[in-house]
């Protein structure tokens, strides 16, 4: 979390001495691997004496998603947060603010909450875990730690440890600039397969002028029976239009009911690997049940459906899973 320092004074009544708050904005360094429709951030008053403070949200106009912490009491003064949870729009709009009331000191701060789009940029740091490619198709595994909307990535250090105490291989890429003028960072850990199955924690580390603090991302594979499903699919033949009017036909895979969403799709004909120009993948959708569906559609020859080619759907997940299709006879 970003916190701004000040210095309060100290206010004497009647011989007691009593102290007003100072207010810092926490908020959200760190990303997941996606932008998130929600974001939570808040306020500490910090260094007040007596109880209470009063905080509210943009006036008090907003009601809903907002938490109080019990405050916490040292060296003679109090301290207490207060966070909401809201659209990430409406924190990156800057309109947020919070608004802290001490009525011992007839203290009141208005705290504005910096967003992405008003105040400068956050970094944003994420941890992959390695694809289904890489641990079932290359065997050559690796773990991402990738920082993101940087200012500058002039002094930034990415380092790695494992838990498994084995020898680490790691490659950070030089900055890229993105089109909003930010840089992106990515350092990869190289792992084999068996490391990641053997459930080892792969960890790293960022220190960067811009963080408060070192940020520390630790990822290993998920345990447990829920933690993977893999896909039930579903092959479909070329439509009879396609047949009739065509010379090249489309073959739909539909994968259904998995999770996580990250896997790979690949396509046979007769046994052999069809180049990824030929088939187009969509982007995994959530169900309502919170798993995963996506469609893959693979372009051939109508001359090669026709003759009997024997075509082969394949997801790579957790496991490796197929299904063939080809031509009935007569048909």
């Amino acid at each position: 979390m970003y916190i701004c320092y000040s210095v309060s004074p100290f206010v004497s009544v009647t011989g007691i001495y009593k102290t007003p708050p100072t207010v810092f904005p926490l908020m959200p360094c760190c990303g997941s691997q996606t932008y998130e429709t929600q974001v939570t951030v808040g306020c500490l008053a910090r260094g007040y004496f007596p109880e209470p403070v009063d905080v509210k949200w943009n006036s008090g106009s907003i009601t809903s998603g907002i938490k109080k912490f019990p405050s916490t009491y040292k060296d003679g003064l109090f301290s207490s947060t207060s966070v909401v949870k809201i659209a990430t729009s409406e924190w990156d709009s800057g309109k947020l603010q919070c608004n802290v009331e001490h009525v011992a000191t007839s203290t009141k701060i208005n705290k504005e909450i910096p967003g992405m789009n008003s105040t400068g940029v956050h970094p944003r740091i994420s941890i992959y875990p390695p694809t289904p490619k890489d641990l079932h198709i290359t065997k050559e595994g690796k773990v991402r730690c990738e920082v993101s909307h940087m200012e500058s990535a002039e002094d930034l250090t990415i380092t790695w440890s494992r838990s498994d105490n084995k020898k680490i291989l790691e490659f950070t890429s030089s900055p890229e600039q993105q089109h909003d003028g930010t840089y992106t960072v990515k350092s990869d850990l190289k792992i084999t397969p068996q490391d990641w199955n053997k459930e080892a924690e792969f960890t790293c580390k960022i220190v960067d002028p811009s963080l408060p603090t070192p940020v520390i991302k630790t990822i290993k594979k998920e345990r447990g029976n829920n933690s993977k499903v893999e896909p039930t699919i579903y092959l479909y033949p070329p439509a009879p239009e396609e047949l009739g009017t065509h010379d090249f036909v489309n073959i739909l895979c539909l994968f259904k009911k998995f999770y996580p969403e990250n896997m790979y799709v690949q396509w046979k004909k007769d046994g052999v690997l069809q180049k990824e120009d030929y088939y187009l993948n969509t982007t995994p959708v959530m169900e309502e049940e919170e798993d995963y569906f996506m469609v893959s559609k693979l372009s051939i020859a109508k001359s090669d459906w026709m003759r009997g080619a024997t075509i082969t759907c394949i997801a790579v997940h957790d496991q490796v899973i197929q299904k063939e299709i080809k031509k009935t006879r007569g048909k």
